[in-house]
């Protein structure tokens, strides 16, 4: 073996031999690394937090301080939100949203704050999700 090979295999081997197992709270039957901040938020203060977070994206994004994909994921995000807390039509909210943001990155392009690729991007995202609630709906 090269002394390389030796050093890396001293070291793995201190690691583990060193290596802690979890610690376990007898009261509870739970690691100490589980805390109250671990423990799911209600779907009200998830959706109320996915929509404060939405508003500031889209805030940023109007600006041309954001690219166009982070805004995106943002109302990815209020839309499960939006659904977990059985927001009533969630999903046509979602397509609206979408449809704003592909408005947006349609003039910022045209300010320069945006990129073709972005736009695309947008218009990508709102026909996926026209899409896919044309699909959800029952054959007439």
């Amino acid at each position: 073996m090269t002394r390389f090979a030796v050093l890396l295999a001293s070291i793995f081997t201190v690691s583990f031999a060193t290596a802690e197992p979890p610690t376990r709270n007898a009261s509870k039957g739970h690691s100490l690394r589980e805390t109250d901040a671990d423990v799911p938020a209600t779907t009200k203060d998830r959706y109320s937090s996915a929509l404060h977070e939405y508003n500031v994206r889209l805030g940023e994004f109007d600006r041309g301080r954001s690219p166009v994909n982070v805004v995106l994921q943002s109302a990815k995000k209020l839309l499960h939100a939006s659904l977990d807390a059985e927001i009533a039509d969630s999903t046509s909210l979602y397509e609206k949203r979408v449809g704003d943001i592909e408005v947006i990155a349609r003039r910022n392009l045209g300010l320069g704050t945006c990129t073709v690729q972005e736009v695309a991007q947008a218009e990508s995202s709102r026909l996926d999700a026209l899409l896919k609630r044309s699909l959800e709906q029952p054959s007439r």
